[in-house]
């Protein structure tokens, strides 16, 4: 992970203690991060979207889509804004619909945290919001 991936309010994981903390600033190769700390980006590590249950508290939600999705994926949609995310196996992809009887096209892969709140506010001018992850 390099610090120009990074956006003021991301998640990331300190390694040492294996918590998570939102950034508040960015220095060179170091992040601001807690009560004014500041550590080099090397003690820090993306946080991976490992399960459903990481987009459930970033406030996803599942839907029970009827549409055309394929067999083993799941649809979940964000309450940031129109974001669809399509999980495929273990992986998450950005996708689109063009419309609402079409079927859903897989954009981009998305395996981080900090990349899917990049990514909504990119899209949707809006954070995420989240619980504990």
């Amino acid at each position: 992970m390099k610090t120009t991936e990074l956006r003021i309010g991301n998640i990331i994981r300190e390694k040492l203690t294996g918590k998570d903390y939102p950034i508040y600033g960015v220095r060179n190769n170091s992040v601001f991060y807690g009560n004014d700390r500041l550590e080099n980006i090397d003690s820090f590590e993306p946080i991976l979207l490992t399960g459903d249950s990481i987009l459930l508290n970033l406030g996803f939600y599942l839907v029970d889509f009827c549409g055309e999705i394929k067999k083993h994926q799941k649809l979940f949609i964000s309450d940031c804004g129109y974001l669809d995310i399509v999980k495929c196996g273990s992986e998450f992809f950005y996708a689109t619909q063009e419309h609402e009887d079409a079927m859903f096209e897989l954009i981009k892969e998305i395996k981080t945290v900090h990349q899917l709140q990049n990514m909504c506010y990119a899209l949707t001018d809006k954070e995420i919001t989240f619980n504990e992850i």
